[in-house]
Parts: structure tokens; C-alpha cells; sequence
């Protein structure tokens, strides 16, 4: 990718790059990235849940232990596409839904944002 197209993807995701990389720095014990199915992620032991913040993926540890990790990692890089598409607007559109399905059980019409998540992660319904 040529360095003016990459300089404008991350500036149409900055919110959500500037808080990867803070949680990044922020996160103790990170593990090293990784690279799975073609995505770039890291590990953390102890960190929450599973977070996409642009092209930053960070996964728990107990969950990367876990048989349904590669779906995970789909989903979460599905994520990611999402940030592709809604840029500056991703954090209230996208994360704060997200967030809020985790960590409440809130389910919103339509599945949203998870379901597409899922499709653009291609994660494969059972």
C-alpha cells in the first residue's frame, strides 16, 4: 500500500488509532503481535474482552485460549471493516454498541452491529 493511501486510512480512522495505540501503551502485560488468517493482532492477559480499534486488534488471553478463537479473531478483524467504512464515526456508531451488547446483553435491531461484524469478518454461522 503506497504511503498516501495509508497516511489517509489512518487519518479517516484516527479516533479509533489513537485509542488502540493508547491501549497499546496502557495495556500491561501485551503480548507480541501476532499474525492470524492473515490479520495482525496482539494478546493481552487479563485485558477485559476483545477490542478492534481500526487495525488494531486486541485480544484476551483466556479467549486466544479458547477453540472458538479463530472466530473471534474473524469477528474482531470484521470490526475492523466496519472502521473502514464509517470512520470518524466508528467509536459512536459501531463501538459504543458493541460495548454495550458485551457488556449488557443489549441486543439491537437487527443484530447490529455483531451480525455484520461477522459478515465482513467471514464468520461462518453454525
Amino acid at each position: 500500500m503506497n504511503r498516501v493511501k495509508l497516511f489517509f486510512l489512518v487519518l479517516w480512522q484516527l479516533p479509533q488509532y489513537l485509542l488502540g495505540v493508547f491501549l497499546l501503551l496502557s495495556t500491561k502485560n501485551i503480548g507480541q503481535r501476532q499474525t492470524g488468517h492473515s490479520i495482525d493482532y496482539w494478546y493481552a492477559p487479563g485485558f477485559p474482552g476483545n477490542i478492534s480499534l481500526g487495525h488494531i486488534i486486541i485480544l484476551s488471553w483466556q479467549d486466544m485460549r479458547s477453540p472458538q478463537w479463530i472466530r473471534l479473531l474473524k469477528h474482531e478483524h470484521g470490526h475492523s471493516r466496519q472502521s473502514l467504512i464509517f470512520g470518524p464515526l466508528y467509536l459512536l456508531v459501531v463501538g459504543l454498541p458493541s460495548i454495550l451488547t458485551a457488556r449488557l446483553g443489549i441486543r439491537w435491531p437487527g443484530g447490529w452491529p455483531e451480525d455484520q461484524a461477522d459478515r465482513l469478518g467471514g464468520v461462518k454461522r453454525l
